[in-house]
């Protein structure tokens, strides 16, 4: 398996979005696995895309931010210990309604997901932290909740 660790440098370039003059992007994860060190921050404009048993570990107080839409078709997202992620749009995690799960959601630790319109889960969802939901939950998945998902947010 391939491994990419980014770290707060070297992914700079790729964070420049906020500047309306540069166009949406997609970012897809075939197969690797993307490591996000401790006190570093990602951003993805546009949308991020998990397939392939590609998997996201966001690790200790590393940040991850979605301004658009993540889609975990088939691979995994972790989210440890105290790290936070924001994604703008809609999160989806795949699988088939009452079949088998391809995408995992893994929230663990002390650290905040906020979604701030939709979280579609089809596949798995774990969380012992805190899961925001600005939008809808629609669990079509297995969700295991350890701790606290709030849905609708003012």
């Amino acid at each position: 398996m391939k491994t990419l660790v980014l770290t707060a440098i070297a992914f700079f370039a790729l964070a420049l979005c906020s500047s309306t003059s540069f166009a949406q992007s997609i970012l897809t994860n075939n197969g690797t696995l993307i490591y996000v060190s401790p006190k570093t921050t990602v951003r993805i404009c546009g949308t991020a895309d998990v397939v392939s048993n590609g998997t996201v570990t966001v690790q200790d107080s590393a940040n991850l931010r979605v301004d658009g839409t993540m889609n975990i078709t088939n691979g995994t997202l972790n989210l440890n210990a105290a790290s936070t992620a924001l994604v703008t749009v809609d999160l989806t995690s795949g699988g088939t309604p009452c079949g088998p799960a391809t995408g995992t959601i893994n929230r663990n630790g002390t650290g905040t997901l906020r979604v701030n319109r939709n979280l579609n889960n089809n596949g798995l969802l774990n969380n012992t932290a805190t899961i925001l939901i600005f939008g809808d939950w629609n669990n079509a998945g297995t969700a295991n909740n350890d701790n606290l998902i709030e849905i609708n947010q003012p």
